[in-house]
């Protein structure tokens, strides 16, 4: 049973290692890959609402704006880049993208080059200008910025790459228009709370948008001791997801394994621009519960493995004590065919010897009919007697014939 064990799993391996691709085989085939990066606002207004790192305007009716953005290359092949401006909006604080409508502000939107190549690993830096028109109204507007990615010399590149699909990157794009008054930028901390999740203390700080215009703050908690003046030397420091006015958000984070169970002061500062919101919030930090679903999920593998162990060797024993059990059979069966010719032959030699010792007398009597067949040979004499009268037969015969021959 082991051995046909062993040998499957031996078999399955070998299956495996001819049907996956090599390195080299996957190593030879092409791929795509874009990167986009937001370069700083070095002038304008956009700093007021800490868009350095996002594709974020502020601009004036009338006016215009303009930001640049690093478009990479991560592909080994050439690509044709194509960008373009398409609807925008946010999900859950994630951007999210619809390709079968279209943002207002596509047509205010110019590049300084919407379609150019890449080779491999190569960079550009590309500026986006939006030219708001005198008539625009005041307000927040949210569209999405798509750069894609596709095989230069499709054709060509087909004999010795497999490139199949394209590569996208989607960038939201938020254009106040308006002053920085007129887009006010507002948001506020709710509150502070802490949770075991899968054996992990997570803090949730909940911050509201009470403002006109997007905002992920940018945060740092600072942590010390309720009833005493111990503190924790490193602050920590959080990034809030992407917050559209009149929703709000939990910035999630993890606490520190350093710092022990206990209660604790978390004084939070966040900040959009110039904007900045102050917090304080006591907690209590507890040990994690170990009955976590990982913890469970692990607890209940390692269970139902020991017992498909335990019925695998018990199963194993069976099987060999019936083997065992069977072989001890085949001895005795063996054992006793052994002895019942042992003693067949033991009763033939026995039935030979008796048969020996009586053939003696049979001779003595086989020696006494000579004297009987001689008592007897004077009746077997008078056979011929009895047979002459036929010679005296056929020599009269004889004398006719030769009588007839002389008259003839």
């Amino acid at each position: 049973m082991v051995k046909k064990l062993s040998s499957l799993i031996f078999i399955s391996l070998i299956s495996s290692l001819i049907l996956l691709p090599t390195a080299s085989q996957a190593a030879s085939k092409g791929s795509l890959g874009l990167g986009v990066d937001v370069l700083p606002s070095k002038v304008g207004e956009e700093s007021i609402i800490g868009a350095d790192g996002s594709l974020w305007f502020l601009v004036l009716p009338g006016k215009s704006g303009k930001r640049s953005i690093r478009v990479n290359s991560v592909a080994n092949v050439a690509m044709k880049i194509s960008i373009n401006i398409g609807f925008g909006s946010y999900r859950d604080g994630e951007a999210a993208y619809d390709d079968s409508k279209k943002s207002d502000v596509a047509t205010w939107a110019k590049f300084s080059e919407s379609n150019f190549s890449l080779s491999p690993g190569e960079s550009k830096v590309i500026t986006l200008t939006f030219n708001v028109p005198t008539d625009a109204a005041i307000k927040a507007n949210l569209a999405t910025m798509f750069v894609v990615g596709t095989a230069l010399n499709q054709e060509a590149s087909k004999a010795a790459f497999s490139v199949n699909g394209a590569a996208r990157v989607a960038v939201p794009i938020f254009l106040g228009v308006g002053t920085a008054e007129q887009i006010a930028i507002n948001f506020k901390i709710l509150g502070t709370s802490i949770r075991n999740v899968e054996g992990k203390r997570l803090a949730y700080i909940r911050i509201q948008n009470t403002g006109k215009t997007p905002v992920a703050p940018s945060g740092t908690i600072k942590v010390q001791a309720k009833l005493g003046g111990i503190s924790v030397p490193t602050p920590i420091k959080v990034q809030s997801s992407t917050v559209i006015p009149g929703e709000t958000r939990d910035v999630i984070f993890l606490v520190p394994a350093y710092i022990p169970n206990g209660k604790w002061t978390f004084l939070e500062e966040f900040q959009q621009g110039p904007v900045i919101q102050t917090s304080r919030s006591d907690i209590s930090l507890t040990k994690p519960s170990i009955f976590t679903k990982a913890n469970t999920l692990r607890f209940s593998i390692v269970v139902v493995s020991l017992i498909i162990l335990y019925f695998c060797l018990t199963f194993l024993r069976k099987s060999k004590s019936k083997t065992e059990n069977s072989a001890k059979a085949d001895s005795v069966e063996l054992e006793e065919a052994l002895e019942q010719i042992r003693r067949r032959n033991l009763r033939s030699q026995s039935t030979k010897k008796s048969a020996a010792k009586k053939a003696p007398a049979k001779k003595a009597v086989a020696k006494k009919t000579p004297v009987k067949k001689a008592v007897k040979k004077p009746a077997a004499k008078k056979t011929p007697a009895k047979k002459s009268p036929a010679k005296k037969v056929v020599a009269k015969k004889k004398a006719t014939k030769k009588a007839a021959v002389k008259k003839r």
